[in-house]
C-alpha cells in the first residue's frame, strides 16, 4: 500500500527580510519594555503581535487587521522559522486584532 504524500508551498516573499530588520531594531522587546501588559495576556507578547502586524502591512501594503489572521495563517512555517514563536493556538479567537485593538 503507497502512502500518500500531501505538500504544502507558502509563499515566502518578503517576510524574513522584514522580520530579520525588526529584530535587529529589537523592536519587540522596545515595545514589551515600554507598554507592558497585565500578566493575563496567553500567547505572543505585545512587541511580537506588533512585529507580526506590521511585517504584514508592509508585505502587503494592507493595514486591515482583519487581514492578518488569515495571513499569518497561510505563513505559519515561515514566521515561525523566522524567531517568531507562532503557534496556530495564537491565531484562533483573532488573538492578534484583540491585542491591536
Amino acid at each position: 500500500m503507497k502512502e500518500s504524500l500531501s505538500i504544502e508551498t507558502e509563499r515566502v516573499d518578503d517576510i524574513p527580510l522584514l522580520i530579520a530588520h525588526m529584530q535587529r531594531m529589537k523592536l519587540a522587546e522596545l515595545l514589551d519594555k515600554h507598554f507592558p501588559t497585565n500578566g493575563n495576556r496567553e500567547g505572543l507578547s505585545l512587541g511580537w503581535v506588533s512585529v507580526i502586524w506590521l511585517t504584514h502591512i508592509l508585505s502587503q501594503a494592507d493595514h486591515r487587521m482583519n487581514r492578518v489572521q488569515e495571513w499569518a495563517t497561510r505563513r505559519l512555517e515561515t514566521l515561525h522559522g523566522c524567531g517568531s514563536s507562532l503557534t496556530p493556538h495564537d491565531l484562533t479567537d483573532d488573538r492578534l486584532a484583540d491585542v491591536l485593538r
